[in-house]
């Protein structure tokens, strides 16, 4: 029951909390303190949604062991996204916005990308780990799915609030389809080098699959509202479904749901 409160009731917070996000982030001039702290409520949430997969990687991995290979986890979003925007592949040209905060990476990428993105990787990792995929080229393949899916869901709210914005808008919200491309490359990379440097039959019990999972399905909530306070309605339908889908092949084994 505390397992299912935990992950019912920040979701609700969090797709109620989209509304100030979004009438924020379109309205500035209309904040009620400086824009900074704005900035900071947002580097702030996205680190309270990260901390269910910080805590379940120090139960699932060996820190002595393996904390480099965690690092490079973590790092990897930094650098491919610094590259997407210095080159304009596999992405398509794109710069982030002042929402997510000044400080960046080479100047070019927010340091929060990170805890968004990871807790999306491990999202998709479990789910696969749930699927008994014998194959290792399927696992990646399904994996990098996945995770684009993910994405389909929040680049068009991200991208309409002004977290960034592409030099050349596509027809799917705005926002191009290299982007969705692009990150099945880099998923598939994430992936095919997850699975080289973590031993395949690593196991995750149900309570640390949980945990690794939990970051992602919060995430998944709040864009899922974002779509919704936006008025993209196809995106909540499709939000919705992918939820539902994930309940019945992830939750129900760990968390009584």
């Amino acid at each position: 029951m505390q397992k299912k409160l935990l992950l019912i009731i920040p979701a609700i917070i969090l797709i109620l909390s989209g509304f100030f996000v979004v009438y924020f982030s379109l309205r500035p001039e209309a904040l009620p303190f400086p824009f900074w702290i704005f900035q900071f409520i947002s580097q702030l949430t996205n680190v309270l949604i990260a901390l269910p997969i910080l805590y379940g990687l120090s139960k699932w991995c060996n820190w002595r062991q393996d904390w480099w290979k965690i690092l490079i986890i973590f790092i990897y979003p930094l650098l491919i996204e610094s590259f997407a925007i210095a080159t304009g592949w596999p992405y398509s040209n794109f710069v982030y916005g002042e929402v997510l905060g000044n400080l960046k990476v080479f100047g070019l990428v927010p340091w929060t990308v990170s805890l968004s993105w990871v807790p999306i990787f491990f999202f998709s990792l479990v789910l696969v780990s749930k699927l008994s995929i014998k194959r290792m080229w399927l696992k990646i393949l399904v994996g990098a799915i996945l995770m684009t899916t993910f994405d389909l869901i929040l680049d068009p709210g991200a991208t309409a609030l002004g977290f960034w914005a592409w030099e050349i808008q596509g027809w799917y919200y705005g926002v191009p389809l290299m982007n969705f491309f692009g990150w099945m490359v880099t998923s598939l990379l994430a992936f095919a080098g997850f699975y080289m440097l973590f031993s395949n039959d690593k196991q995750t019990d149900n309570n640390i699959a949980y945990w690794l999972s939990l970051s992602g399905l919060w995430s998944l909530a709040f864009w899922i509202g974002i779509a919704g306070w936006l008025g993209f309605w196809w995106l909540v339908l499709g939000g919705v479904i992918y939820l539902v889908y994930i309940r019945s092949q992830l939750l129900c084994g760990y968390c009584g749901v």
